[in-house]
């Protein structure tokens, strides 16, 4: 069974962008995680992400947003509700100041579990431009209206993004662009995709997409153990042309021990029925029973009760065999 670790912990209000970003890069040049956040409200610098705010209210920009900095975390947050007024971010944004010779590097993203909801370009995780070698793993996104789950945009290099659980019903789950030369902001490569779980909630949204010829596999990368699912087609790789998992095998030489769950619904409904992920965001395991029907796990297991270890996730599909 593939798991993905969350974490329910207290609240991190923001106020204003200027706040976000002057306060967290403090944290961030001195190294201290970011951690334990429930973030959807107004930021009061004495908060300093350690006790609960008084009041919520929707994020006007991003929910969590680093832009300089070396071997932190950002780990075990709860994010939704970011960007009602800017685009072009997300839940977590990360950047590389372009006038500061400290890159954003060497991070570990983990744990955290954020919720999609805006609209335009928005994303869950989004690694922007030059940031490099940075972790995301154990997270879940799940993508309601925006612009995909997990963005790897230009000029980053060798992430390693594992054990995620990736969500999307407006857009790409996981998607890697480059911008093609002679712009002076190119390159995706050294990526290793291992072990995520990326999930289609419609026909036309594909749970992995490569952009401007990039091949996030170049230079050490690597991808296996995936598993793809897409329901209600069989693609589950977008690079310009469809692809289904043989193809993608076959163009880059990955995903040798990878498995794709695809086109096993021919009378598409609402996908809330028929692909449900179950998070646990406590400190003891969860215990339930699936709900009425035939609801296997990504291993094509027929699952009618289970038991999720803390800050984890189960992904159930409705009538996979």
């Amino acid at each position: 069974m593939q798991t993905s670790t969350i974490v329910n912990s207290i609240t991190v209000p923001f106020r204003t962008i200027g706040t976000i970003l002057n306060t967290i890069k403090n944290f961030v040049t001195e190294a201290t995680m970011v951690q334990r956040s429930r973030i959807f409200g107004l930021f009061s610098p004495e908060n300093k992400i350690k006790k609960a705010p008084t009041k919520e209210a929707n994020c006007a920009y991003n929910g969590i947003s680093l832009h300089i900095g070396q071997n932190g975390s950002i780990k075990r947050n709860v994010i939704s509700n970011t960007n009602k007024v800017l685009t072009d971010g997300g839940g977590i944004y990360c950047f590389h100041y372009r006038d500061t010779n400290i890159p954003f590097t060497g991070f570990l993203i983990t744990e955290n579990i954020v919720i999609v909801d805006g609209s335009g370009d928005v994303f869950g995780i989004y690694m922007d431009n030059r940031c490099a070698l940075n972790e995301l793993s154990y997270n879940v996104v799940e993508v309601s209206n925006g612009n995909g789950g997990v963005m790897i945009n230009a000029d980053t290099e060798n992430h390693n993004v594992h054990h995620n659980t990736i969500y999307s019903l407006s857009s790409r789950s996981l998607w890697y662009r480059d911008w093609s030369s002679p712009s002076k902001i190119y390159g995706n490569d050294g990526n290793l995709i291992n072990n995520n779980i990326l999930i289609s909630g419609v026909n036309t949204v594909y749970p992995l997409e490569f952009s401007d010829s990039v091949n996030p596999y170049l230079n050490s990368g690597g991808g296996n153990n995936n598993y793809y699912v897409n329901p209600y087609g069989t693609t589950i790789l977008y690079d310009g042309s469809n692809k289904t998992l043989s193809q993608l095998k076959s163009s880059y030489a990955q995903d040798a021990n990878s498995t794709e769950l695809t086109n096993y619904i021919t009378a598409p409904g609402d996908p809330s029925n028929e692909i449900l992920i179950i998070t646990n965001p406590n400190f003891s395991d969860l215990e339930g029973n699936a709900p009425a029907g035939n609801w296997y796990d990504v291993d094509g297991n027929l699952t009618t009760n289970y038991s999720i270890p803390s800050w984890s996730s189960l992904v159930l599909l409705k009538n996979l065999i």
